[in-house]
């Protein structure tokens, strides 16, 4: 059923000719089937923070555990509408505050303005919660492109000694030049995610700039004194070796490293919690390693 409602999607977005950037978002944003918040969370806009964002409350969050989610949908599209289901489960499991990033998208906003929406908002959120300017445990979070906004807005966080704790990452999407062999080799695997569709994301978001720009593509960056990680990714997703040249990377910098590998499910199974038990079971394990801040 999710591989149809994906194909239909993506038939639905390859039908607006022209490209309607309006019509786009709106068609991204029934991406999850089930976008509602978990039961006991609540939404509160993040009035104080240098970025616009969305706290998402569990009733029985830990002050001193924080998250920020930065995430995917080609830097183009993505908001609570879309994410709230997913992400207030993930709040909810590891009992942590959580700011919803909404950062300035492309085109409109152009390379480098979602990166610095997100490390300020990961700077921020180190010292101020939903209620009072407090310190606490951080946690960068990022899925597909923002993946990718996760891992530099950590890596720049370190060096200016505002470090994250913990880094977790749902199919990361890090290499905006395309070039991992996982391309070609599940080409036609995903029904939404395509080749084409990857290397348009350095296209319209950072047009000029060369894709393994460390700092677009962070898997060309030293990854060296990042802090833990976790990294999700499914073996049929045409980006999956981003997610494991990720990880070996982050090993040879000495970094802790912990990875999963689902099988055949889509580029986006996390969206799915309400059909898939890989997602729920990645909600589970990312909000555990949160949890052991």
């Amino acid at each position: 059923m999710i591989n149809l409602h994906l194909s239909a999607l993506a038939s639905a977005l390859a039908a607006i000719d022209p490209p309607d950037l309006t019509a786009i978002r709106t068609l991204l944003r029934g991406v999850a089937t089930d976008a509602g918040l978990a039961a006991g969370v609540v939404a509160i806009p993040a009035r104080d923070a240098p970025v616009s964002g969305t706290w998402l409350m569990p009733r029985d969050a830990d002050p001193g555990r924080r998250i920020v989610y930065c995430h995917g949908l080609s830097f183009m599209a993505g908001d609570l509408a879309t994410y709230g289901g997913f992400v207030s489960r993930l709040a909810a499991a590891a009992r942590a505050c959580t700011l919803l990033v909404d950062y300035r998208l492309a085109p409109e906003h152009l390379y480098p303005a979602a990166h610095d929406d997100c490390l300020a908002a990961l700077v921020w959120a180190r010292t101020h919660g939903p209620d009072d300017a407090s310190p606490a445990a951080c946690a960068v979070v990022g899925d597909s492109c923002g993946a990718s906004l996760a891992i530099a807005s950590a890596l720049a966080a370190g060096r200016l000694r505002t470090p994250a704790a913990a880094v977790i990452l749902f199919a990361p999407f890090v290499d905006l030049s395309v070039s991992g062999e996982s391309w070609v080799r599940n080409h036609g695997r995903d029904p939404l995610l395509t080749a084409n569709a990857a290397r348009d994301c350095a296209i319209v978001y950072a047009p000029g700039i060369g894709p393994r720009d460390r700092r677009l593509s962070p898997i060309y960056d030293d990854l060296a004194g990042l802090p833990p990680i976790q990294v999700h990714a499914s073996m049929s997703d045409p980006a999956f070796d981003d997610a494991r040249r990720l990880v070996e990377s982050a090993d040879r910098a000495g970094v802790t490293t912990e990875s999963h590998a689902w099988s055949d499910v889509p580029h986006g199974w996390f969206l799915f919690h309400n059909e898939l038990a890989e997602a729920r079971h990645s909600i589970e394990l990312a909000a555990s390693f949160v949890r052991r801040m």
